[in-house]
């Protein structure tokens, strides 16, 4: 009785301690996930879930987690707090710069597009926001895994970015992949 309460120990403080974001790791069932949350997670629809984890960020209010009941889980969401700005987005520029900075510590140096379509009638700076919330400008930052550097944490890739809902409202997104999400995308396509 003793040798199995202590591997149950060690496979708990094993999830605690190698935890990658927000306390997450690739696979984790959702028993696994219920046990690194606050709350019980909120079943949303197909294999998604809303969650409080235990590690949270103060700039983020929602997170979200994909969990396949043969892979466990896959992908993480987590959704910034409002940020009000003014038209040229520059607290949402703010906010997403810091997170990148912190994401550039942990992860190393990232992909960064600030793209415009050409076709735009809102390419001046003044409509920024405008742009973004049209889908007219894309504002992010990836990091993926390659053969010669892979991420930690068996994630495949991370993207932070900016969106909008309005001209002096928006939010930043950040979604981690970890690398057995290519498996869970195949047994969906098999059914086919």
């Amino acid at each position: 009785m003793k040798k199995g309460m202590l591997v149950l120990v060690l496979a708990n403080l094993s999830i605690l301690l190698f935890a990658g974001p927000f306390g997450f790791n690739k696979g984790m069932s959702l028993k696994d996930v219920t046990e690194v949350c606050i709350t019980a997670p909120e079943h949303l629809a197909d294999d998604r879930y809303m969650v409080l984890p235990q590690k949270t960020h103060p700039d983020f209010e929602v997170y979200i987690v994909w969990i396949s009941d043969s892979h466990g889980l896959y992908y993480v969401k987590a959704i910034s707090r409002e940020v009000t700005t003014n038209p040229y987005g520059t607290e949402l520029q703010a906010l997403f710069a810091t997170i990148e900075n912190s994401l550039i510590n942990i992860y190393g140096e990232s992909l960064f597009k600030d793209e415009i379509d050409p076709e735009s009638l809102f390419k001046d700076e003044r409509h920024w926001m405008y742009a973004l919330q049209e889908g007219a400008r894309k504002y992010y930052s990836t990091w993926s895994s390659n053969g010669e550097a892979p991420l930690k944490d068996a994630l495949l890739c991370i993207c932070l970015y900016a969106t909008s809902d309005g001209e002096t409202t928006g939010y930043i997104m950040l979604d981690y992949e970890f690398d057995n999400h290519e498996a869970v995308r195949q047994d969906l396509e098999s059914v086919f």
